[in-house]
């Protein structure tokens, strides 16, 4: 039987332009911002006047962080406070599964791609030589993730994060100290020094100690959020109030956003000229790190098309790519970004509107998501790790490379939503296994590209997993609601949205 033929009346098309203003005129900035870069570029605009043509993105951004704060623990607190414990342990141990299974299939595309492909088995130079290496252990890195989930102070989360500081002592073997060095000494590991035999060794001593850097702890404010909701859950009506509060929270938040959105073509043109602009010889990064981008590039679609998208048949028996295209403004807004946590609140809008699924579900899944999983990020971090070791010569053994795709999965399970953060992951996985990181420089010259691919391939991860877990919960989550059991349910009525007019507020 013939499948009938579906006639779009002109209407029809001005209804679809008129839902999707704001994604039009998004693509339509990113159009114009290229051609601005081809204009401009060949005028050498000063290192002044790319600040000031930056500056409207910039504001953009600090704008789009003002809010994740607030979005992040509404959200969260209402998902957990609204649904009884044994649904929150299911919801949990499903995204959580699906957070690590994502994380370790991205590492094994990024580590198969770039030991088959080697693509730093070329000549790459120095890269840039003033791009200083950090030094870190990676018993620290698991033990900062475990110290950042626990905060000792919820306010000062939300500005700082901790992490382990190290200072180095030079000392000869058998007399005393010769000189003394802080942060950012760059010495590889034995670090032994013994040039001849008539020359003393000296010895390294590493010095540890915790301190604060600036940015959110995304993290330790969901673990807190999390625990806070399920608490007034568990309070039923002593709990009402604060239930109500962090409700009207949200929803003063999502309408400020929704204002907020309409500067976004503005941000995007500003953000792409900023980015372009600082690049000085375009032709050349694109010779030189060609191979690479496109080893990485081949990843990232590879860990998108067929790894999330197979995940997500396998268990909704879905098309994904349906359910992908619903949610292209917020992969757009992610790639421009190049950040997710900024984005949170239209990631909801695009899982709960566009496509559905239960507002408890996204609530509490997607927060999680986005502070704790970045899988496109691991194949950019295993790839990078293991072309610096090629770019050198450097040989990788079994035990090395495993070495690293562990440090990476780490990583991936860790990696602050911000933007570039990978390169400090890249660093901490070269470290574990004394990889000279001269050349990352080379890596800092393509992260205008590469970092606003893999944000949107950790966006379309981001956006799956309310979905998965709708398939297997969504049914028990409506049959409780149905029930009406105890709990903050029956202290304070659910409210009847209608999706299609809380979703226009975006528009």
């Amino acid at each position: 039987m013939a499948r009938p033929k579906v006639n779009c009346s002109r209407g029809c098309w001005k209804q679809w332009a008129k839902d999707n203003i704001l994604l039009i005129l998004t693509l339509a900035a990113v159009l114009l911002g290229f051609v601005l870069v081809l204009i401009i570029k060949p005028h050498n605009p000063s290192s002044d006047v790319v600040m000031w043509i930056g500056l409207p993105g910039e504001l953009f951004m600090r704008g789009l962080y003002c809010m994740v704060i607030p979005v992040l623990t509404s959200s969260v607190v209402k998902a957990t406070a609204s649904v009884n414990p044994k649904t929150n342990g299911k919801m949990s141990a499903i995204s959580f599964v699906y957070m690590v299974v994502m994380v370790i299939c991205g590492v094994i595309v990024g580590l198969v791609l770039t030991v088959t492909i080697k693509p730093g088995r070329i000549d790459t130079g120095e890269g840039n030589p003033d791009f200083k290496a950090a030094y870190y252990e990676t018993q620290d890195v698991v033990a900062d993730l475990l110290r950042n989930l626990v905060p000792n102070n919820v306010v000062l989360a939300c500005i700082k994060t901790v992490f382990t500081s190290y200072e180095f002592e030079v000392k000869k073997a058998d007399s005393g100290v010769v000189t003394n060095t802080t942060t950012n000494l760059t010495l590889t590991p034995p670090y032994n020094i013994d040039p001849t035999t008539e020359t003393p060794k000296l010895v390294v001593e590493t010095m540890k100690s915790l301190e604060y850097g600036d940015g959110t702890n995304l993290l330790g404010l969901l673990a807190f959020s999390a625990v806070f909701g399920i608490a007034i859950g568990a309070l039923g009506e002593e709990g009402a109030s604060m239930y109500r509060f962090m409700s009207s929270l949200k929803a003063v938040t999502v309408k400020m956003l929704s204002v907020y959105l309409w500067v976004l073509p503005i941000g995007t043109i500003s953000l792409i000229l900023k980015s372009m602009l600082k690049v000085n010889d375009l032709i050349g990064v694109w010779t030189s790190l060609g191979l690479f981008s496109a080893t990485v590039i081949v990843g990232l679609l590879l860990h998108w098309f067929v790894t999330i998208s197979l995940t997500y048949f396998v268990v909704t028996r879905k098309n994904p790519f349906v359910y992908q295209a619903r949610c292209a403004r917020a992969i757009l807004m992610s790639t421009i970004t190049k950040t997710n946590a900024a984005i949170m609140p239209e990631i909801l809008y695009c899982v709960e509107v566009k496509n559905g699924i239960h507002e408890k579900i996204s609530n509490y899944v997607v927060p999680l998501n986005v502070g704790m999983k970045s899988d496109g990020s691991a194949v950019f971090i295993i790839s990078g790790a293991i072309y610096l070791a090629q770019s050198i010569g450097m040989s990788l053994n079994v035990g090395h490379t495993i070495t690293m795709a562990i440090v990476a999965m780490v990583m991936g399970l860790s990696l602050p939503a911000v933007p570039s953060a990978s390169l400090v992951a890249i660093i901490t996985v070269c470290n574990a296994v004394a990889v000279p990181t001269q050349n990352i420089g080379l890596l800092v010259s393509m992260e205008w590209l590469l970092d606003a691919l893999r944000t949107a391939v950790n966006c379309v991860s981001h956006c799956s997993a309310p979905a998965l877990v709708e398939a297997k919960l969504g049914k028990e989550l409506r049959e409780d609601e149905d029930r009406a059991g105890e709990g903050i349910n029956t202290a304070i009525p659910e409210e009847n949205h209608n999706k299609k007019e809380e979703g226009e507020s975006f528009l």
